[in-house]
């Protein structure tokens, strides 16, 4: 799936992963089956929804995620003070299933 990654900026917006294509939006706290990341809540006092692998892996190398609710992407900052270079390496190293790219010129 081609996703378009959006990079966190300090004092200015939270990064986003955003796909085209279908939307797996949430009903009733849950996200339906297919959706990419899968799942309810993973961090419900963290209010970081979604508990797929993937997901779960992101936040264990260092970042804040959330799914979207309207199930078009995920928001993101990191925690760490990576860089916009390793929040890709990142992306794509526990997103296995995007083909992930800037959104933006960096």
């Amino acid at each position: 799936m081609k996703v378009k990654v959006f990079p966190y900026r300090e004092k200015i917006g939270m990064g986003n992963i955003m796909w085209n294509g279908p939307r797996f939006e949430m009903r009733g706290g849950k996200f339906q089956k297919d959706h990419p990341v899968g799942g309810g809540f993973g961090d419900a006092e963290a209010s970081q929804c979604g508990n797929g692998s993937n997901i779960k892996a992101f936040r264990a190398a260092g970042y804040w995620a959330s799914c979207f609710p309207e199930g078009d992407g995920i928001t993101w900052k990191p925690l760490n003070g990576q860089s916009d270079e390793q929040c890709m390496i990142d992306i794509k190293e526990c997103f296995t299933g995007f083909d992930a790219y800037w959104g933006v010129a960096l």
